[in-house]
């Protein structure tokens, strides 16, 4: 019982060691199924996209091909990663969703 105990304050103590000397550990993580369940689905595509224009080369121009890579990149950004670094990491703020949807139509205006 005591192991335990300690094993849990170490675990803690090392993510907090992690999170203060790698800022990228301090990514999202989702208690809403749903929410993972999208950040998986948008991941999933992005790396389906980037095989296909790997195997079969660029379906657009590349200014179109460089413009959605940023988008999908910075909609998983504005989902993974809090903007600041005491904002809850278990839920979704509504301005990072509203930042990400931004991004969508913002690049979807350029294709």
């Amino acid at each position: 019982m005591s192991q335990s105990k300690n094993t849990e304050a170490l675990d803690q103590e090392q993510q907090e060691l992690l999170e203060k000397y790698d800022s990228e550990s301090r990514f999202r993580v989702f208690l809403n199924n749903r929410i993972t369940l999208l950040v998986t689905i948008i991941a999933v595509t992005f790396s389906l996209y980037h095989l296909i224009t790997a195997f079969t080369g660029p379906p657009v121009y590349v200014l179109v091909h460089r413009a959605l890579h940023v988008s999908f990149v910075l909609v998983l950004v504005f989902l993974l990663f809090p903007a600041t670094k005491g904002a809850a990491r278990n839920r979704l703020p509504w301005y990072d969703m509203l930042l990400a949807f931004y991004l969508c139509l913002q690049r979807s205006t350029y294709l």
